[in-house]
C-alpha cells in the first residue's frame, strides 16, 4: 500500500508488528487448529487412479471437509466460521451440501452437533446487494426466516477484501489453499479483526487430507525443514499491520509464515470424533496447538521428571520396594505409617509434567510417544477398525503402556509410578465369596471379606455409578444395550465399582470441566476424573515424609551381605531407555512389587544366575492370565451403542457359575456410531505357564501356548453365542485382523510366577531369605475370576499387616 496523502487511505500513520497489536487490542489472539483427515472414499478414489483434479476425488475430498468443519467446529465451539475456497463451484456445492450433513450427524449425536446451522457462499459476481443480506445473516446468526442458528459457515472466493467488516467472525477454515498469497492473508485477516474490548480468539483451521498409505507422521516428515529425530521446529510467524490516516480500517499488508505445526508423532491428539457414518477411522484427529503472540517457539519434548527422587549409590535404607504399584504402594504407605523410611524404584516415569499440548497423558485413539514402552511402532489391543490397521510408527521412549511380547502372548502392563492404575479401567470388582476359596485357598476367607476387602475399597476409593443418570447418560448407552442383550437372553447384568469420580464425569457430560472418560482418555492414562495410585495409596504414603520414589530406575540383582540385608544393583535409565548410571545400594528388607511378569522374570533370573540360589523351586510357575479374550458383536441398526461412549466400564454379564466366564461391557471409544457392542471376558482358563532361564539367550522365558486360550474362547461363547442365536446378530470380525473373531493373543491381567503359600510362606515371605518378600499379583495363582487389582490390593493389606506385627 502506498505511503502518500493522495492514496485513496491517506498517509501512513503507524506500523505495528501482529503480537503488538493483539497486545494492544486491535487484532484478535489467534490459535492454529490442524485437522488430519483419513477419509476411506476419498482415499479410495485416489488408490484407484483417478486425477487428483477429477469429479470422484473432488467430491470425495470436499465431502470429507464438510464433515471434519462441522465436527472441528462443534468441537471448537466455533460459532462463526468463513469458508476459504479457490474455485466457484466447490464454494456452491459445499455450502449447499452442509445442511443436510448437519442434520444427519445431529440426529447421530444430538450432544454434539447443531441442530440449526446457516450455511452461504460468496463470490466477485454476486451483487453488491445480495452481498449485504448474506454477510448481514452471516454476522447475526439468523436466517431469513427469522430461526436462531447455532453455527454459522459462509463460503468466499475472492470477495471477502480490504474493507469488508467480519469482526463477528470467530474462525477461517482453508477448504482450499491454491489461492495467491493476498488471498491467504485477507481470509486471515477476516478472523483476526475485532470489536474493541470484544476479547475474541480467532481460529485459522487447516485441514490435511491424508492420502492412501499416509499417517499423520509420514505427512509430516514429508514437511521441508523438519528436524531429524522428530524434534518441533522453531515457528516464525510475522504480520505486519498497518493503520492509515485516511479512516480508522486496518490493513494486513504481508505475511511471512514458515511452517505452523510440530511433528505429528510429538502431538496428543484428540479423537475427530463422531463425524459421520463415512467411516472416520480411529487414529485420525485435530489438534490444535497455540500460536503464542508474538512468534513464540512451539514446545520440543518435555523433561518429565523435574520432581523425581534419584536415588544415590551407596547408600543404606531400611526397606526399598521395586515397583509402585498396588502391592508395593500399600508396603509403602502401612511401613511409612508404622515409622519405616521406605525407598521405591520404579522402571517408568513419574508422569507428573505435561507434553507439549499441555496434557500429561496421550488420547487412546490418538497414540503418540507418550503411549508406549520403547516401542517404534504402536501395538494397539485392538489392532484394526473396519478393516484398516490402527497401529502407527511413534518415536522410542518410555512410554506408559507396555506390551510385552512372550511365549505366544501379549502382556499389557502400566510403566510409571502407579503401575497398573495408570492404565486399567478402573473396575474394582471383589470376587463373590463363594469363588474365593478357589483364588486363594490358605488365605482365611471371613477376614478377607470383613476386614481387608472393604479397607482395600475405601483407600482406593472405589464407588458405583448413580443408577439414575446412568439410565439417561449418552455416554453408557452401549452399556444400556449390553444389558439389553444379556437379560433377554437370560443372563444377570451387574453394575461393577469404579474408581473414577462419578460426579466428575458428570460435570463432563454437562461440559463443565475438561473431558477425560467422555474424550476416550483409559489405555495410555487419564488426564482428569480417574483416580489411580497416584492420588490414593501413594499420596498418602508421601504425605508421612518417609517414602521417596525414583523413577526411571531398573533393580537387576538383590544379592545377600554377610552382614545382614542386602546389596541391591539399580540401573538409571534415560527416556530413550538407555543406562545412564549403575549404583547399588544396601536395604535391609527388599520388597518385590514389579508386578506378576517383572518380579516373576527378576526372581527367576536372580535363582538361576545363583544371586539368590536359595529360592524354591516354585518360583516362575502357576502364571495365568485371568483367562482374558475380547470379542466385538454388530448389532442391528435399531440398536445403536452411541457415538460418545465413555471409557470407563461400569457393568458386566455373569456367567462364571454356568459356563465359566465374566464379561465386561466394554467401551469402543470410536467417536462415531458402530452398531457394535464390545466385551472383555474374564474365564476360568486352567492352563498355567511357567517362567524359565533360557542360558543359551540370557533371558527370561514364558511357556505359554497360544493354543491355551480355547478354553477361554469356549467360555465365552458360553455367553455370546447366545445373545446373536437370540438377537439374530454376529460377530464382528474386523477387530483383531483380517477375518479373526477374538482377540486371543493378549492378557490385560497377569498373575502368578511366585505363587501365595507356595513360592513364599502364606504372608509373602519368600522361602530361604529374610527381609525378602513379595507383594504384588505373582503371588495369584494365575486368576482370580474377575478384574485383579481390588483382590492384589486387599492381599497385600493382610500381608504387611503380619509382616509389621512380627518382622519389625
Amino acid at each position: 500500500m502506498d505511503d502518500s496523502p493522495d492514496s485513496p487511505l491517506g498517509s501512513r500513520c503507524f506500523t505495528l508488528t501482529l503480537s503488538t497489536a493483539i497486545n494492544r487490542g486491535i487484532c484478535a489472539p489467534y490459535l492454529v487448529v490442524c485437522v488430519d483427515i483419513t477419509d476411506t472414499q476419498f482415499q479410495a478414489a485416489q488408490l484407484l487412479g483417478a486425477d487428483a483434479r477429477s469429479d470422484a476425488v473432488r467430491g470425495a475430498r470436499l465431502a470429507a471437509l464438510q464433515t471434519a468443519l462441522i465436527k472441528a467446529s462443534s468441537e471448537e465451539g466455533f460459532r462463526r466460521t468463513l469458508v476459504f475456497h479457490h474455485v466457484v463451484k466447490e464454494a456452491e456445492a459445499f455450502a449447499a451440501g452442509l445442511t443436510a450433513l448437519a442434520q444427519r450427524l445431529h440426529a447421530s449425536d444430538p450432544e454434539l452437533y447443531p441442530a440449526t446451522i446457516w450455511a452461504d457462499w460468496l463470490c466477485g459476481e454476486h451483487r453488491p446487494l445480495h452481498r449485504r443480506r448474506v454477510l448481514t445473516e452471516f454476522t447475526d446468526g439468523i436466517a431469513t426466516d427469522g430461526t436462531v442458528m447455532e453455527k454459522n459457515y459462509l463460503g468466499s472466493v475472492k470477495v471477502l477484501g480490504e474493507g469488508v467488516d467480519t469482526s463477528r467472525c470467530d474462525s477461517v477454515y482453508f477448504a482450499d489453499v491454491r489461492g495467491s498469497m493476498p488471498d491467504l492473508v485477507q481470509a486471515v485477516g477476516r478472523a483476526l479483526r475485532i470489536h474493541p474490548g470484544e476479547g475474541k480468539t480467532a481460529s485459522l483451521v487447516v485441514p490435511v487430507l491424508l492420502g492412501p498409505g499416509e499417517t499423520p507422521s509420514v505427512k509430516a516428515q514429508g514437511k521441508k525443514g523438519r528436524r531429524p529425530g522428530g524434534g518441533a521446529r522453531k515457528v516464525t510467524n510475522r504480520y505486519v499491520v498497518t493503520s492509515y490516516a485516511n479512516g480508522s480500517r486496518t490493513r494486513f499488508d504481508s505475511l511471512e509464515i514458515e511452517e505452523c505445526r510440530m511433528s505429528a508423532d510429538l502431538q496428543n491428539r484428540p479423537p475427530l470424533s463422531g463425524i459421520s457414518r463415512r467411516r472416520f477411522i480411529a487414529g485420525t484427529g485435530f489438534i490444535s496447538g497455540a500460536v503464542i503472540l508474538g512468534g513464540h517457539n512451539s514446545p520440543a519434548l518435555a523433561d518429565p521428571q523435574p520432581n523425581a527422587a534419584v536415588i544415590e549409590p551407596g547408600v543404606r535404607i531400611p526397606v526399598l520396594v521395586i515397583g509402585t504399584g498396588y502391592g508395593g504402594s500399600v508396603a509403602a504407605l502401612r511401613l511409612a505409617q508404622a515409622g519405616v523410611d521406605v525407598h521405591m524404584v520404579e522402571m517408568g516415569m513419574a508422569w507428573d509434567t505435561p507434553g507439549p499440548d499441555g496434557k500429561i497423558f496421550a488420547n487412546t485413539t490418538s497414540p503418540d510417544y507418550r503411549s508406549f514402552w520403547l516401542r517404534t511402532r504402536t501395538k494397539q489391543p485392538l489392532s484394526n477398525f473396519l478393516g484398516f490397521p490402527l497401529d502407527k510408527n511413534v518415536p522410542r521412549y518410555t512410554g506408559i503402556l507396555d506390551a510385552e511380547e512372550m511365549g505366544g502372548i501379549t502382556v499389557y502392563q502400566g510403566r510409571g509410578v502407579g503401575g497398573g492404575s495408570l492404565v486399567n479401567g478402573g473396575m474394582a470388582v471383589t470376587p463373590r465369596r463363594e469363588n474365593f476359596g478357589g483364588v486363594l485357598p490358605s488365605v482365611d476367607p471371613d477376614k478377607m471379606y470383613d476386614v481387608y476387602y472393604p479397607r482395600a475399597n475405601a483407600e482406593l476409593g472405589v464407588g458405583t455409578i448413580d443408577l439414575a443418570w446412568f439410565e439417561t447418560a449418552a455416554c453408557y448407552q452401549y452399556a444400556r444395550v449390553g444389558r439389553k442383550h444379556a437379560q433377554r437372553s437370560g443372563f444377570p447384568f451387574v453394575f461393577v465399582p469404579d474408581v473414577y469420580d462419578w460426579e466428575y464425569m458428570k460435570q463432563e457430560a454437562a461440559g463443565t470441566v475438561p473431558k477425560s472418560a467422555l474424550a476416550g482418555e483409559i489405555l495410555y492414562g487419564n488426564n482428569h476424573g480417574k483416580k489411580s495410585l497416584q492420588q490414593t495409596y501413594l499420596a498418602r504414603a508421601r504425605a508421612t515424609g518417609k517414602v521417596t520414589i525414583s523413577p526411571l530406575h531398573r533393580v537387576t540383582s538383590v544379592t545377600p551381605e554377610s552382614s545382614g540385608g542386602y546389596t541391591v544393583a539399580i540401573e538409571q535409565l534415560d527416556t530413550a531407555g538407555a543406562v545412564t548410571a549403575t549404583k547399588t545400594v544396601t536395604a535391609a528388607r527388599v520388597f518385590f512389587a514389579a508386578g506378576s511378569v517383572g518380579t516373576s522374570k527378576l526372581l527367576v533370573r536372580l535363582k538361576a544366575q545363583g544371586a539368590l540360589p536359595g529360592l524354591n523351586g516354585e518360583i516362575g510357575k502357576g502364571w495365568g492370565e485371568n483367562g482374558n479374550v475380547m470379542c466385538g458383536r454388530a448389532n442391528h441398526m435399531w440398536d445403536p451403542t452411541g457415538a460418545l461412549q465413555s471409557s470407563i466400564p461400569t457393568a458386566g454379564i455373569d456367567n462364571w457359575a454356568e459356563g465359566g466366564a465374566f464379561a465386561e461391557v466394554a467401551p469402543l471409544p470410536t467417536g462415531i456410531e458402530t452398531y457394535a457392542s464390545f466385551y472383555l471376558s474374564i474365564t476360568k482358563n486352567p492352563h498355567r505357564a511357567e517362567f524359565t532361564w533360557n542360558a543359551a539367550s540370557g533371558q527370561v522365558e514364558l511357556n505359554w501356548q497360544t493354543a491355551w486360550k480355547q478354553p477361554s474362547i469356549t467360555m465365552a461363547k458360553s455367553i455370546f453365542d447366545r445373545i446373536n442365536a437370540k438377537e439374530g446378530t454376529i460377530y464382528r470380525t474386523d477387530l483383531f485382523g483380517l477375518y479373526k473373531i477374538w482377540g486371543d493373543h493378549l492378557t490385560y491381567h497377569p498373575l502368578g510366577g511366585a505363587v501365595l503359600d507356595k513360592a513364599t510362606d502364606n504372608y509373602g515371605r519368600l522361602h530361604g531369605y529374610s527381609g525378602l518378600y513379595v507383594v504384588d499379583g505373582s503371588l495369584i495363582p494365575g486368576n482370580v475370576s474377575v478384574n485383579p487389582f481390588v483382590t492384589i490390593t486387599a492381599l497385600a493389606e493382610r500381608n504387611i499387616e503380619e509382616i509389621i506385627a512380627t518382622d519389625l
